[in-house]
C-alpha cells in the first residue's frame, strides 16, 4: 500500500513540475529516451522502440501535435528521416548524418547545438533550414516551431524503413541509394491543381491528401514522370483518417489529418528525352589548306560538269587528301555518289 501511495505522490509531483515548466516556457520536455543501435551496419533504422515511446507519449498527454520536437544525435536524425510528418523540428547535438537522411529531413527545421561542422555538413547536403546556436538560444527557437505540410520535397528510399515520404507512401520500390522521389504541387494553367512526381526505382505509390496539399473542391491531377493522370474530384472522408490505416482511432495520433486517400498508383518509367540534334558544322581548317582544298574542289566540280567522272573523282580525292578542311566532308559525299 505504501509503495502504491509513493508512486501516486511521485506522479502528482511530476505532473505539478511539468505544469510549472509549461507555464514558464510554453514548451515541455516529457521524457528522454535512449535508442541503442539505432542504425544497423547496413544503414537500416531500428525505430520500433521509439515508435512505441512516441505512441505512449501522445496517448498519455494532451499535446499539440503540430509542435513535437525531436532532440538527440544520429538517432534523432534517423527517426525523423523515417517519420518526418510527425515532427515540427529536430535538435541535433552532433553525429555523422548520412546524406540520405539529410534529404529526408530537409522539410524539418534543424537546430544544431554548438557543432559548426555538423551545420556545415547539413548546409552542404542541401538542407534549407539549419540554425546553429547554444543551449540558451534553443528555447526561443523551439517556441517558434510549428509543423507544416510540405508541398515540395525530395525523398530517398535507401532502406526499407524509408517508405513514408511525408504524405506519399512508397508501396513498391527497388530499395537503394539511387531510388528517389522529387515531389512538387503545382497549380498552373497547363497543370492545374497537380501533384508532380518524378521518381527513379519506384513502381507504385499512394497519396494521403488534404486541403493543405491540393484543393479538394477541384479536380486533382497527377503528373507522374512526365505522364499526366486525372484523379477527378476526391471525397473528404472522416473514416479515412479515423478508422483506416494508420488508424488514428487506435494509435491516437491526431496529427494525422488526411481526409482523402489515393491507393496504389503505378509510376511509369521516366521519359527519356533524346539529346538535342547537333548541327554538323563544317570544320574550318588552316587557311592555307582551305585555299588548296578550294582549288581542287573547283577543278573537281568543273570536271564533273564536263562529264569526266574519272577526273572528278581524282580531284575530289585530292580535296580529301589535303586534310581537315570545310570541303573534306563534301568531297567524301561526292566520292560516294560517283562510286563506280
Amino acid at each position: 500500500m505504501a509503495s502504491f501511495l509513493d508512486r501516486l505522490r511521485l506522479r502528482s509531483e511530476t505532473l505539478a513540475a511539468v505544469r510549472r515548466f509549461f507555464n514558464r516556457h510554453d514548451f515541455i520536455d516529457l521524457g528522454r529516451y535512449r535508442m541503442v543501435w539505432a542504425i544497423e551496419e547496413d544503414g537500416r533504422v531500428r525505430h520500433r522502440f521509439s515508435t512505441r515511446v512516441l505512441t505512449d507519449f501522445w496517448r498519455r498527454y494532451q499535446i499539440d501535435f503540430d509542435r513535437i520536437i525531436l532532440d538527440g544525435r544520429l538517432e534523432a536524425a534517423a527517426l525523423a528521416s523515417v517519420f518526418p510528418h510527425v515532427f515540427a523540428g529536430v535538435v541535433l547535438r552532433g553525429g555523422d548524418i548520412p546524406a540520405a537522411m539529410i534529404t529526408n529531413i530537409s522539410t524539418i527545421p534543424v537546430y544544431v547545438v554548438g557543432d559548426a561542422g555538423l551545420k556545415k555538413a547539413l548546409d552542404a547536403a542541401g538542407h534549407p533550414n539549419v540554425t546553429l546556436g547554444d543551449e540558451k538560444g534553443m528555447m526561443p527557437w523551439l517556441q517558434e516551431r510549428k509543423k507544416t505540410t510540405p508541398k515540395k520535397f525530395s525523398w530517398r528510399v535507401s532502406t526499407p524503413e524509408h517508405l513514408f515520404a511525408n504524405w506519399i507512401k512508397v508501396r513498391e520500390a527497388k530499395i537503394g541509394p539511387e531510388t528517389d522521389l522529387e515531389v512538387e504541387v503545382i497549380d498552373t494553367e497547363e497543370n492545374p491543381n497537380t501533384i508532380k512526381v518524378d521518381g527513379k526505382g519506384i513502381e507504385s505509390i499512394a497519396f494521403y491528401l488534404n486541403d493543405d496539399i491540393v484543393d479538394l473542391d477541384r479536380e486533382v491531377n497527377l503528373l507522374l514522370n512526365g505522364t499526366p493522370k486525372k484523379l477527378g474530384k476526391l471525397k473528404r472522408e472522416f473514416a479515412q483518417f479515423f478508422e483506416r490505416p494508420p488508424n488514428t482511432r487506435k494509435n491516437m495520433y491526431f496529427g494525422w489529418l488526411f481526409s482523402s486517400f489515393v491507393p496504389g498508383i503505378k509510376l511509369p518509367a521516366p521519359v527519356v528525352k533524346a539529346p538535342p540534334a547537333v548541327e554538323d558544322k563544317p570544320v574550318q581548317g588552316d587557311p592555307a589548306l582551305e585555299r588548296k582544298a578550294q582549288k581542287y574542289w573547283d577543278k573537281a566540280v568543273a570536271a564533273e560538269s564536263d562529264g569526266d567522272t574519272g577526273l572528278a573523282r581524282q580531284r575530289y580525292q585530292a580535296v580529301v587528301d589535303v586534310g581537315a578542311t570545310s570541303f573534306r566532308k563534301k568531297a567524301l559525299d561526292k566520292l560516294e555518289e560517283l562510286k563506280e
